[in-house]
């Protein structure tokens, strides 16, 4: 009887564990394959000597005075480090919502990171003549766009429907998406049970569910085992 009923147990343990095993495995390859896609930044005018940084005259006391007058709503800094676009030395400042201020270390000046430079940066890095389709704020993960820095500018080139470009107006790195890079993500998102933490916001249940699928292979694996070894013949 208890033997039937491990049969029963291992078998539906395995077609579970057996769909399971064959997608993680698929995901795992084509996350191994190579993109040819990412973070780059734009290297024209763009080097910064240790001159430059003893150059600065604001320390990040008087930043976050200056930004409280430019945005008086700011409470108060999750972050602050330095950025250099295009030789520019800026304090990032993260602010208490996560949003990112951009200031410039040497004359305080607020510093606005527009569609226009996003472009610029884009055309200059992956030398694009194209016309512009669509410039957006993008503020929010999606199926396109995964993971990274958030927000992020969104840019479509004629000519290039396969190809999705992302310009981070903080550090001023531009991505280039392609299809089979999106695929990849997918998959990696996949792969690592990312849709869990996406939808409930908890990091927790993905370990959760990963141990649990540990301890339902666990079964299948004591259940075939017991199946294996010789029945007992019964006593007369």
């Amino acid at each position: 009887m208890m033997r039937k009923a491990f049969r029963k147990i291992h078998k539906w343990v395995f077609i579970f564990t057996g769909v399971f095993t064959l997608l993680w495995v698929l995901t795992g390859v084509v996350i191994t394959l190579p993109e040819h896609s990412d973070w780059e930044k734009l290297r024209v005018s763009d080097k910064v000597s240790l001159a430059n940084y003893r150059d600065i005259t604001l320390s990040p006391a008087e930043v976050l005075v200056k930004l409280k007058n430019e945005r008086p709503l700011f409470e108060y800094a999750r972050s602050i480090h330095f950025e250099n676009i295009q030789g520019k030395i800026l304090y990032a400042i993260q602010d208490q919502d996560g949003e990112t201020h951009l200031i410039n270390a040497l004359t305080g000046e607020y510093y606005v990171f527009s569609e226009k430079l996003a472009e610029l940066f884009t055309r200059e890095i992956f030398s694009i003549k194209e016309a512009v389709n669509e410039i957006t704020l993008v503020n929010n993960y999606s199926i396109d766009y995964l993971w990274g820095e958030l927000p992020v500018y969104r840019l479509k080139f004629e000519g290039r429907a396969s190809e999705i470009f992302y310009v981070s107006p903080v550090s001023s790195k531009v991505f280039r998406s392609t299809s089979f890079g999106r695929i990849a993500n997918i998959a990696g998102f996949l792969h690592n049970f990312a849709p869990i933490r996406t939808f409930s916001g908890s990091d927790a249940l993905r370990w959760g569910f990963m141990l649990f699928v540990g301890l339902v292979i666990l079964v299948g694996t004591v259940t075939g085992v017991y199946l294996t070894l010789p029945k007992r013949k019964k006593r007369l």
